[in-house]
């Protein structure tokens, strides 16, 4: 293609992506798709503008970026479904590469964790009564015990995944006086980041109830190979992604520092008054539940060294 062509190209795309409201929502996604995201194409296969509606009704660019891993997330699970039709197996799509297959058998409905997690954890844990305790007893993460909360922790990898990844589109395209944009990016989806700590909370209580009341359903959970392959895999990817969105962060706030201002655990931009929560509280909540002594039972879904 003609490198004047090309340019054209380039500059309209910018063009189109800098104005505030979007006139093209897939080209943007698929834009954001094709050269950030890794999973994205796969995950969301031939979506269209009113895909993206169901995620973001808006056309303002900054509302359109905010709900792209949102789409990420449920697309997943659509994604998953079809890929699910094996009555007797449930498989979890990591990247092209994997896809981990385990075994189905007899499980207990999540809500009856509930019998040992304290009222207080119940209330104060973001995602618990959303996916452990719903309303909705066809929630898959508590109609189908660990099999559905694989399910949940699975999606929220892929989301924060392409959250992580979003930052380099960010900052390919718009620079940090555009602090707005910056500041959505870290609090608007920032709680996805306690999403990694809360699914380890949620598993560890599976199994320690499993372990006093259900202990076949506990010698399945601990002796299945799959699952252990599963656990290990989106616990170290996710964690891995965690670290980088946390190293990522500390570049953003060290060039935000003459836009915004920081106090305590709220960011705000210089000259108004409106100040948005960041994560941080809510991460070191789950963090330190997750360091007491009964959640070492998560170690017997580790894949050893030996395994």
């Amino acid at each position: 293609m003609h490198k004047s062509y090309i340019f054209l190209i380039i500059l309209f795309c910018q063009n189109l992506f800098s104005q505030n409201e979007i006139s093209d929502k897939k080209l943007l996604y698929q834009n954001i798709s094709d050269q950030y995201v890794s999973n994205a194409n796969t995950i969301l296969g031939d979506f269209s503008a009113s895909d993206i509606e169901k995620y973001c009704v808006s056309s303002d660019y900054r509302e359109l970026i905010n709900a792209y891993s949102t789409m990420i997330h449920e697309k997943y699970h659509i994604f998953n479904y079809y890929l699910n039709q094996n009555p007797s197996k449930r498989s979890y799509y990591i990247d092209d590469n994997l896809t981990v297959s385990v075994d189905l058998f007899d499980v207990f409905t999540s809500n009856q964790i509930n019998h040992i997690v304290n009222d207080y954890y119940q209330d104060n844990i973001f995602r618990y009564h959303e996916y452990i305790d719903s309303q909705d007893p066809n929630m898959d993460s508590q109609k189908n015990g660990i099999f559905g909360i694989f399910e949940e922790f699975c999606a929220y990898y892929q989301d924060f995944l392409s959250h992580v990844e979003m930052y380099d589109y960010l900052k390919d395209n718009h620079g940090f006086e555009e602090s707005g944009l910056w500041v959505d990016y870290l609090t608007t989806n920032g709680s996805i980041l306690s999403s990694y700590y809360e699914f380890k909370l949620f598993i560890s209580w599976y199994l320690q109830y499993a372990h006093k009341n259900y202990p076949e359903i506990y010698e399945q959970c601990t002796n299945s190979q799959q699952i252990k392959l599963l656990y290990t895999t989106i616990d170290s990817r996710f964690n891995k992604a965690l670290q980088q969105y946390l190293k990522n962060r500390l570049d953003i706030m060290a060039n935000l520092k003459d836009y915004v201002d920081v106090k305590q655990n709220f960011i705000g931009i210089k000259g108004e008054n409106t100040y948005y929560s960041l994560p941080d509280k809510d991460l070191e909540y789950v963090r330190n539940i997750l360091e007491q002594p009964e959640h070492q039972m998560l170690q017997s879904i580790e894949l050893s060294m030996n395994e």
